[in-house]
């Protein structure tokens, strides 16, 4: 018999700080002697065009990062070129923020119409140069058009793109113009985005091999496969997120700081700053200490990589031993995935790490091709890999900051078009690597049948759960707790163990008791479940469902905590977009724990418990504690690793005194 560990109590050393995992970064060129007469090279000039697409929620994140720019100490040789288009639905400082150099009076609205801007850095407004009509930033005529401007009027002898905006991986490409808030706003896909800054390259002349220095997307979730590929041969280096970016974005004042004063230096070395000087921008947001993900890679190497995946899925394709439940089976436990959001985050992703992917193909393979093939695949990825900034939660599941479309089966099945648009919209990466064929093997392998379990259960002073599956595809198993009131109303304690499992047999043991919360005057219940998919239950974070109060603020989430944690500091907000936000809990915050009540319909009722107040260690006790009276029911669920799910209630076991 094996053990599925009991749940609550993570090691908060594990959240309370950011993990950095970088190459070298190299060193810059330009300024100064080195005390033996040799005379230093003389700065090269370079031109760093920023697509500035913000005519939508972050018109006031673009007007901070050019402020950010303009505090840069820049040389004459650097020219900085900003194509700025705002939200004219929006006022300036409402936001709540002032800048000197912004293009209208505080609190009068943002201009309709494209700003060009050079910033001049040392703290001088940027000089604005020309505006035109309004324009779609989402056309991939006017990106090409833009670029060509910007090149043809700074000519230079280095040139970046930086494009800023939303970032929605393969399937949401890159911005959203939502022309002054009249409009949707559906972005351009990576293609379109790729060939446009290439045609804008040809016309003006810039025809060597990989004519930027770098193409950075200051977005979310561009580092992936299928974005990169078309953009692979026209830059020396890719910088992006393979997550959200929380908010802070680019450290602009330090990376181009150090560009101007290491304008020699080569473009892997400066990309590779550019991660170090993120990772320090990113140093004080919970949310990014638990989750943040930037990369920086070599694109010189990125073809060897593209070669050894598309080896990888001919392996695949033609193993006689490797089945299409192998291949389920290693992405399902490929966690947490990207594109931080509640559904994907509670559930399991749709975006999953290669690194992680490949480890788990290299590690666990039995056919020796496929094994060798992943290792090699995963050797060229760690090769051109510059630099790394993550979380506590990416480090802790070893990933590598790339992530690629990977979900389990039944989301195919319900959504047969987002194969189709795969096909579509990651054209050029299937072309290089053919990975719609293992997508397809996946889908195809998706049987919809819930998973047998046979449950037994005793009880007494403990109560002993024994359980077995004997369905090769089972994935993983849980165990909740509820109790039923007098008047036939249900409540729902949540999650108490749950853990990835084999066919086989496993027992659970329930000692009587369910987790709380203290602030040390008050102890109380509340609703547990896992709310971020790890790698294992080891490496997953769990939350007790709340309402968090600091001041006039009240949010909904969860207080996480992971499988061996005694104290709680961090609270994850759900927002009602379905992303998700981390807090630090605040000294004197109200923290009110909720279960669910379920009476006789599928949608709980939520029920606060007794609020808890936020001591000044920022540390709420969590603890396993008598459960009240009352007739309880364990609920035993299993999930096949593609996707469906089966549930067995135990009998009632009465407790009437504690």
């Amino acid at each position: 018999m094996s053990c599925i560990p009991q749940c609550p109590t993570v090691r908060l050393y594990l959240l309370a700080a950011a993990v950095l995992t970088l190459t070298a970064c190299g060193g810059g060129g330009g300024g100064g002697s080195d005390g033996g007469g040799v005379t230093p090279p003389l700065p090269q000039t370079w031109t760093i065009f920023v697509y500035g697409h913000a005519d939508h929620s972050l018109t006031y994140g673009l007007a901070a990062d050019m402020s950010e720019m303009s505090q840069a100490t820049i040389g004459s040789h650097i020219n900085v070129i900003v194509a700025a288009d705002w939200d004219a639905s929006k006022q300036v400082g409402g936001n709540g923020a002032t800048s000197p150099w912004e293009p209208a009076a505080n609190g009068a609205a943002y201009p309709t119409g494209t700003e060009w801007y050079r910033i001049r850095g040392g703290g001088l407004v940027p000089d604005r140069f020309a505006i035109s009509a309004e324009q779609n930033l989402d056309a991939n005529a006017y990106l090409q058009a833009a670029t060509d401007y910007a090149f043809q009027n700074y000519p230079a002898q280095r040139y970046a793109v930086i494009l800023w905006d939303h970032g929605g991986s393969w399937s949401g490409g890159f911005g959203g113009d939502q022309q002054d808030g009249t409009a949707a706003g559906s972005g351009m896909t990576a293609a379109g985005a790729a060939s446009a800054i290439g045609n804008a390259l040809l016309a003006r002349g810039l025809t060597g091999p990989r004519p930027l220095e770098f193409l950075a997307f200051d977005t979310c979730l561009m580092a992936c496969p299928e974005v990169i590929q078309p953009f692979s041969a026209m830059a020396k280096t890719y910088i992006a997120c393979a997550e959200i970016d929380f908010g802070a974005g680019w450290d602009y004042t330090a990376t181009l700081g150090h560009i101007s004063a290491n304008s020699t230096a080569a473009a892997t070395a400066i990309a590779a700053q550019e991660v170090a000087f993120w990772n320090a921008h990113h140093a004080s947001s919970a949310t990014d200490l638990v989750a943040k993900s930037h990369i920086a890679i070599d694109l010189t190497r990125w073809d060897a990589f593209a070669t050894a995946m598309g080896q990888l899925v001919a392996a695949i394709d033609a193993s006689a031993t490797m089945t299409a439940l192998d291949w389920g089976t290693r992405h399902f436990t490929t966690a947490p995935g990207y594109s931080f959001d509640a559904e994907q985050a509670r559930t399991q992703p749709n975006l999953r790490d290669i690194g992680q992917l490949l480890t788990k193909l290299g590690t666990l393979s039995s056919d020796l091709t496929v094994k060798a093939r992943a290792d090699t695949a995963a050797a060229a990825l760690t090769g051109m890999r510059l630099g790394l900034s993550q979380g506590t939660l990416r480090s802790i599941n070893s990933q590598s900051g790339l992530h690629i479309e990977c979900a389990i089966a039944s989301k195919y099945t319900a959504t047969p078009a987002r194969l189709t648009s795969y096909a579509t919209k990651a054209a050029a990466w299937n072309a290089a690597s053919n990975w719609s064929d293992l997508l397809t093997l996946v889908q195809g392998a998706d049987d919809t049948t819930q998973p047998i379990l046979t449950v037994s259960s005793s009880g007494g002073a403990v109560v002993t759960i024994d359980f077995s599956t004997a369905d090769a595809d089972i994935g993983e198993a849980s165990v909740w707790l509820t109790r039923t009131n007098p008047d036939t109303t249900i409540d729902d304690f949540g999650l108490i163990a749950g853990d990835i499992i084999t066919p086989g047999a496993y027992q659970f043991t329930w000692d009587l008791e369910v987790p709380t919360l203290s602030d040390g005057t008050t102890t109380t219940y509340a609703r547990a479940e896992r709310v971020i998919i790890g790698d294992g239950i080891a490496n997953s974070l769990f939350g007790f469902s709340c309402a968090y109060t600091v001041g006039s603020d009240t949010i909904d989430g969860f207080v996480v905590f992971g499988p061996n944690d005694t104290y709680t500091a961090l609270f994850i907000e759900l927002d009602t977009s379905g992303g998700v936000n981390v807090h630090p809990l605040y000294p004197g915050g109200t923290i009110t724990p909720r279960i669910d009540r379920y009476s006789g319909g599928p949608t709980p009722t939520p029920i606060a418990m007794a609020p808890l107040t936020v001591p000044t260690s920022r540390q709420l006790t969590i603890a396993m504690t008598a459960a009240p009276t009352g007739n309880y029911r364990l609920l035993v669920a299993g999930m096949d690793v593609w996707g469906n799910e089966a549930t067995v209630w135990t009998v009632p076991y009465a407790i009437t005194a504690r």
